[in-house]
């Protein structure tokens, strides 16, 4: 562990009582397509398949349209197994050194790391569920694809993907739990994501704001770079599988 600020960022960890681990897609896609085409696949083309707007216009289209992405999808991405970085912030979390996991990753690598669901939120949804937009229950994915099922089993409503669409915000009750998190954090780790989404991103703004310390990992630059306490340029999979092994030299 030669870069100071890593072996700096392990302290600030290690000596925290409260740390958010915000985990992007570009540390979480757990496969060989990249994590840029994943996200456009979903969310890159505001005209697409699946957008909030086209949704509410033909929502049974979109149903079908995602029946067949996920098709594709549970033979590649969902299917992938957890990668060593995934099972690094599972240790995390089983340490306790992590208290909360944010993640923009919607195919569940990290449930399948060990990582409980009590102590994640996932921002974006997940690929493997479908969800009814009036009673906001969920179901899964694959025995809709062979029943064609479209509307709800309990309430009659209109049946969407679990994903966040492009033009919809997060869940309310995700949204407000990350924030509470974020406010009470002692320290915000940002691995692999960008933060430049809101509102995601102002997750790591109010962090910093209550008076967390900010570790910012990844290659590419980032709106809150200035407001970081230590900031690791590198790729995020490697940096967070070394921090993980450096809060555990330092214990």
């Amino acid at each position: 562990m030669s870069d100071p600020r890593l072996r700096k960022g392990a302290r600030l960890v290690r000596d925290a009582d409260e740390v958010v681990l915000h985990v992007g897609p570009e540390l979480l896609a757990g496969t060989d397509v990249p994590a840029d085409e994943l996200a456009a696949s979903l969310w890159g083309d505001p005209d697409g398949s699946f957008t909030m707007a086209r949704f509410e216009e033909h929502p049974e289209r979109v149903w079908d349209d995602w029946l067949d992405f996920w098709d594709d999808a549970a033979a590649g991405p969902a299917s992938a197994d957890p990668r060593p970085v995934h099972e690094r912030v599972a240790e995390l979390v089983a340490d306790g050194h992590v208290s909360s996991v944010l993640t923009e990753n919607v195919f569940g690598q990290l449930r399948a790391a060990g990582v409980p669901e009590e102590d994640s939120i996932e921002f974006h949804g997940r690929a493997d569920l479908a969800r009814c937009e009036y009673c906001e229950r969920t179901f899964d994915v694959a025995p809709e694809r062979t029943t064609g099922h479209r509307r709800c089993h309990a309430c009659g409503g209109t049946l969407g993907p679990g994903v966040v669409l492009a033009g919809e915000p997060p869940a309310r009750h995700d949204r407000l739990a990350a924030y509470a998190r974020a406010e009470k954090c002692d320290v915000y780790v940002a691995a692999g994501t960008r933060l430049s989404v809101d509102p995601t991103a102002e997750n790591a703004e109010h962090a910093v704001e209550s008076g967390a310390g900010l570790l910012v990992i990844g290659e590419r630059p980032t709106p809150m770079d200035g407001a970081a306490d230590y900031r690791i340029r590198e790729d995020p999979a490697s940096a967070l599988a070394r921090l993980r092994d450096a809060v555990a030299i330092l214990q």
